[in-house]
């Protein structure tokens, strides 16, 4: 499985996050079960980068705690970072994982 490399400006604050909805998502197959529900998480990034507030909310199709997401502010430019979303859901027993994703700070 892939690692995304998105961009950002060292001045941008941008929202950033993963579909994990039981429909397809264009960078992983579909991770939730149906009726299951993503209820925790924890953002954690490289240093030289902040994670501002992180959530989780319906997705744009309406599935219940489905997408997560945090906003990012900082960087140099040049630099790379890794951000790390973990989460747990509602099914029982919790099943637990962490996506990742490299963001590149780039000056536009």
């Amino acid at each position: 499985m892939a690692t995304p490399n998105l961009t950002k400006d060292p001045g941008a604050t941008l929202d950033f996050g993963f579909d994990l909805s039981p429909n397809v998502t264009p960078l992983y197959a579909p991770w939730l079960a149906a009726g299951e529900q993503v209820v925790s998480l924890n953002v954690t990034a490289d240093p030289g980068i902040t994670i501002g507030s992180s959530s989780i909310v319906p997705n744009a199709g309406g599935i219940a705690g489905a997408l997560v997401t945090a906003w990012i502010s900082g960087g140099t430019a040049g630099n790379s970072y890794a951000v790390h979303f973990a989460f747990t859901t509602n099914s029982t027993p919790p099943r637990t994982d962490v996506r990742s994703m490299q963001i590149v700070v780039q000056s536009r």
